[in-house]
Parts: structure tokens; C-alpha cells; sequence
């Protein structure tokens, strides 16, 4: 049933490493580490990740997962996990979204090629505002490259911190913030004087 749900919406069933040298770094999952030192994974969510950077469609994957101190009477250290990664399959895009789309093709069709920025980024585009309703961004051809820029880098970055903390070069905690590089560089682009923001979770980018 679960198969044919998927099958349903064109998801492709992936399978992908349940052994790995790295491991999450939530401090509250606790991993099982082999006599190599490499590690089961306790979800398939980086692996999976993974696939999605190199621009695998919509992804599910049903399998074994692994996390330690699970034992009880409802839990055993090995179970099987359903993830899946979605790209928009569970609802057509909205009026509005398919609007937003359409203007991007046309704007992005008939833009100059963009000239190079300087060091502190694109002008920012004006946004207009009645006072009431919040203030509408229209990101020129200049700002898209400057965005596609940053996320790549933020992308570099998270991968490479991710390496040097699989060999314990990074002490502590380390949330890799692979996969959500697109909502920091949107907020920050968006951003007009006075905002106010918060790092939280995931906070590398």
C-alpha cells in the first residue's frame, strides 16, 4: 500500500547506505558505532540529501535505521523508517504560486545578462508598500545570481564542516544546514531596514 501510494505520484523508492563514516549530530539520537569506527545511520535523511543535491526528483526510501538507548517495550535499537522528500506532489501549485512562476520565466526570459556585483551584493530592489499589506519583492537578474551565489557557498561551506567534523577536527554539536540554504539567503535578500532577527537552529549559513 505504501509502495503504490508513492508509485502513485511518480516518487522513485531509493535505497542508500545504512553504514557511513559520520553520523548525525543531534545530541538527543544516539548512535551505533561499528569496530571500525564508521557508524550506522540512525535515518536515511543525509544520504538522501544527498541525492536531492544532485538533482534527484522526488525520493522516497522505506528501510532499516539504527539509533542506541531505542530498547523497550515498544522500541528495539534496529527499526524501519519511511522518509521521503517531496517536490510539491502532494498539492498543485496555488493560483498565486503558478502567478509568481509565470512572472519569473517572463522576467527571467527577457533579462540582460546581469553585470558583475561587487563584494557587498545587488542593489536591492525597491519594494512598495501601502501600509498595510507586507511589502513585495521583485529580485532583478542580478539579485537571482547573487542568491544562486550565496547558497552554493553556504552549500560548500555546511559540506566541508560536515567533513572536518566527521574527523572530530570540530568539537561539540554541528547542524549542518545542507538542504535550507534557500530561507537564509531569501530572509537576508528580503530584509528591509529596521527587521530584527534571531539565530537559532542551524544558524552556519
Amino acid at each position: 500500500m505504501i509502495r503504490a501510494f508513492f508509485a502513485d505520484r511518480k516518487v522513485i523508492e531509493v535505497q542508500t547506505p545504512t553504514l557511513a563514516s559520520t553520523t548525525v549530530t543531534e545530541p538527543q539520537i544516539a548512535s551505533i558505532e561499528t569496530t571500525d569506527g564508521d557508524f550506522l545511520q540512525t535515518s536515511p535523511e543525509y544520504q538522501m540529501k544527498r541525492l536531492l543535491a544532485a538533482g534527484a526528483p522526488s525520493i522516497y526510501q522505506m528501510g532499516p535505521a539504527y539509533r542506541a538507548g531505542e530498547l523497550g517495550r515498544l522500541h528495539n535499537p534496529e527499526f524501519t523508517m519511511l522518509e521521503w522528500y517531496r517536490l510539491g506532489f502532494l498539492r498543485p501549485p496555488s493560483a498565486r504560486e503558478e502567478t509568481c512562476m509565470a512572472k519569473a520565466q517572463r522576467k527571467n526570459a527577457g533579462s540582460a545578462r546581469p553585470a558583475a556585483r561587487k563584494s557587498a551584493g545587488p542593489k536591492k530592489t525597491a519594494a512598495k508598500t501601502n501600509g498595510k499589506n507586507p511589502p513585495k519583492h521583485a529580485f532583478s537578474g542580478e539579485e537571482d545570481l547573487h542568491a544562486f551565489e550565496q547558497m552554493l557557498l553556504i552549500r560548500r561551506f555546511e559540506e566541508r564542516a560536515g567533513q572536518m567534523y566527521g574527523m572530530g577536527l570540530i568539537g561539540g554539536f554541528c547542524h549542518l544546514y545542507i538542504g535550507q540554504e534557500a530561507v537564509v539567503v531569501g530572509l537576508k535578500m528580503a530584509m528591509q531596514d529596521g527587521d530584527q532577527v534571531i539565530t537559532g537552529y542551524r544558524d552556519h549559513g
